[in-house]
C-alpha cells in the first residue's frame, strides 16, 4: 500500500512540475531594449529563431521599406503597430511570416496577426488575389505604413520575392498590380491598341493626373512609370 501510495505521490508530482513548466512557457514574449534596439526574449526553449529560454537575443525590427522595398530575412522578427496602437509581433522562416512559435505553442493565435502576415505573404508570392482577403483601403493602409509609396515596389520574405506597381487608378481591381501586368498595359499605351479606335485624334486623356493627347497612330508618349491603371477617358463625340 505504500508503495502505491508513493508512486501515486511521485506521478503527482512529475504532473505538477510539468503544469508550472506549461505556465512558464505561456507567458508573453516580452522584452526590452538595448543600446536604442528592441529586443524580444523566448520563453520556450526551441529551435529555430530561439535558443535559450528568458534570454533576450532577438532584435525587432520595424516593418520599414526602403527605397521602396521591403524585404523579410528569414530568422528575423518584425513589428506592425496598427491604427488602433496594437503591435503585432511576426516572425519570417522558411520565406513567409508568422506568428512566433512561442506565440503559437502558447495558444496565442491572433487572426488579426495572421491576416497582415497573409498579406505581405501573398505579396511577396503572388498578389493576384489579394482583392479576396483585402479592400483597397486595407492595402493602402498596409502599404502605406510599411512606408511604400505609389509607383513600382518589391516585396520579398526570405527568397521569394515579387515586384509590383503601386496604383491609385480603378483601371484593375487591386491597389499593387504585378509588374508584368503594369509592363504589358503601357505597351498598350505606346505601341496603340484598338480600344482608342473610337476616338478622335486629338482627344485628351488623363492617365496618372496628366493630359496626353491620342496621336494620329492612336498612341500615347507616356514615361514610364506613370500611373496607366490611373485613367479618365474623354467624351465621345456623337
Amino acid at each position: 500500500m505504500r508503495v502505491h501510495n508513493m508512486a501515486g505521490m511521485i506521478t503527482a508530482q512529475i504532473l505538477q512540475n510539468a503544469a508550472n513548466k506549461g505556465r512558464q512557457g505561456r507567458q508573453f514574449i516580452g522584452g526590452g531594449k538595448s543600446n536604442g534596439a528592441e529586443y524580444i526574449h523566448s520563453p520556450l526553449g526551441t529551435s529555430g529563431l530561439y535558443s535559450k529560454p528568458g534570454v533576450m537575443q532577438q532584435a525587432v525590427k520595424a516593418i520599414q521599406a526602403k527605397n521602396n522595398v521591403i524585404s523579410f530575412a528569414n530568422g528575423s522578427v518584425y513589428r506592425y503597430a496598427d491604427s488602433k496602437g496594437k503591435n503585432h509581433i511576426l516572425a519570417c522562416q522558411y520565406d513567409r511570416l508568422s506568428q512566433p512559435y512561442a506565440d503559437l505553442v502558447a495558444g496565442r493565435q491572433d487572426k488579426e496577426t495572421y491576416n497582415i502576415a497573409k498579406f505581405w505573404n501573398l505579396l511577396s508570392h503572388d498578389g493576384t488575389y489579394l482583392g479576396l482577403y483585402y479592400s483597397k483601403d486595407e492595402q493602402r493602409s498596409l502599404l502605406n505604413s510599411a512606408g511604400i509609396t505609389e509607383g513600382f515596389f518589391t516585396v520579398a520574405t526570405g527568397e521569394r520575392k515579387q515586384e509590383y506597381f503601386y496604383t491609385n487608378g480603378s483601371g484593375i481591381g487591386e491597389v499593387a498590380a504585378r509588374k508584368f501586368e503594369y509592363d504589358a498595359t503601357y505597351q498598350m499605351f505606346r505601341r496603340g491598341s484598338a480600344l482608342f479606335d473610337k476616338y478622335e485624334v486629338g482627344s485628351v486623356f488623363k492617365i496618372g493626373g496628366k493630359e496626353y493627347v491620342l496621336d494620329e497612330s492612336r498612341k500615347f508618349d507616356i514615361p514610364y512609370g506613370d500611373d496607366v491603371f490611373d485613367i479618365q477617358f474623354p467624351q465621345l463625340t456623337t
